[in-house]
């Protein structure tokens, strides 16, 4: 979907497992604008996949999201939390069961904090994972 740059994250999805990937670092210029990309294409996802049946052991009406960033700024912050709210508020509406995979490095406390405040803000479902 989106190649990674030194100030933006990749941001792939894979169809095998329903699984939307963003990693790396985020601090591009105009934040906004490219989170609101990935929103766009999780609204058209997501209605599009609302009356689909399960097809090769996938449903597609679980979407999980994997956070694999190990820096991003306050900016980056908010369009993370407006990308996460989405998410929320759109899984009633289509019929979604969604969860996040938040992946920090072992100590980057800061990283995990950010996590936990997201879900406590939000009240998806987060899958915390430390690796070195």
């Amino acid at each position: 979907m989106i190649e990674e740059s030194p100030i933006t994250p990749l941001v792939r999805f894979e169809k095998s497992s329903n699984t939307l990937f963003i990693e790396g670092q985020s601090k591009p210029e105009n934040p906004r604008k490219f989170y609101l990309q990935i929103i766009e294409w999780l609204d058209s996802y997501m209605k599009e996949s609302h009356s689909k049946k399960p097809n090769n052991n996938v449903d597609p009406n679980k979407l999980k999201l994997a956070f694999n960033l190990w820096y991003f700024n306050s900016t980056s912050s908010k369009m993370i939390f407006d990308l996460l709210s989405f998410v929320q508020e759109n899984k009633l509406k289509y019929d979604f069961d969604c969860e996040c995979d938040w992946k920090y490095s072992e100590g980057d406390t800061d990283m995990l904090d950010s996590g936990m405040e997201f879900q406590q803000l939000l009240g998806l479902k987060f899958n915390f994972i430390s690796h070195q």
